[in-house]
């Protein structure tokens, strides 16, 4: 005798197995996180470590010698920064979601 499952059963089963849902991620949690961890200057290479490589330090000094970047910046040391507000809104400028 063979033992069948209903679909019920079966139903039942794959609910069990299945892992639960990762916590939704928005837009507003991202940029919220990444006030809370950012330091209150940020270098470019610092942007692109917060940012995943999403946006590379060449992209900004590019954007920086076309004038349509962060502003305002400060240079130190040979190394450009800016104000964390400055960055978020940028960022948040910048960011489109589909």
């Amino acid at each position: 005798m063979q033992n069948q499952l209903t679909n019920e059963q079966v139903l039942d089963q794959i609910k069990r197995e299945t892992p639960p849902k990762a916590p939704e991620i928005t837009i507003e949690k991202l940029f919220d996180n990444l006030a809370r961890t950012a330091p209150d200057i940020l270098t470019r290479t610092k942007i692109h470590e917060l940012t995943g490589g999403l946006i590379s330090a060449k992209t900004l000094a590019n954007l920086d010698s076309e004038g349509c970047g962060i502003q305002p910046r400060l240079r130190l040391c040979g190394k450009v920064a800016y104000p964390k507000e400055s960055v978020m809104a940028f960022l948040k400028l910048r960011c489109k979601v589909f």
